[in-house]
């Protein structure tokens, strides 16, 4: 199991802030398959809406195998979802967790 708070679209401080979706499925890939014990569970927070397939597609790229991806995303205060790479209207208001459909 691998549990990752890549912290794309809350903390301006961190390194996957504002990331694209490429990017964070490139990161969350690597971090994958370069740990010593291979994980068959990511748990991954403060991830962002709308890259579950193109994470699903990198993680079975770089380890060969199936994965299933499931999210619940962020929101916005004003409720609209706090997508990869957010804009200006998504990153305003506290975000609260939503269940992606």
């Amino acid at each position: 199991m691998m549990t990752w708070n890549a912290c794309a679209g809350t903390n301006p401080a961190c390194r996957l802030y504002r990331a694209g979706s490429q990017e964070l499925v490139g990161s969350v890939g690597q971090h994958a398959v370069s740990q010593p014990i291979k994980p068959d569970v990511v748990f991954l927070q403060e991830f962002c809406t709308g890259a579950d397939r193109a994470l699903e597609l990198g993680l079975e790229q770089r380890t060969g195998r199936k994965w299933s991806v499931r999210s619940w995303g962020l929101v916005s205060g004003d409720g609209a979802p706090y997508a990869c790479h957010p804009t200006g209207s998504a990153v305003r208001g506290a975000p609260r967790a939503s269940p992606s459909r």
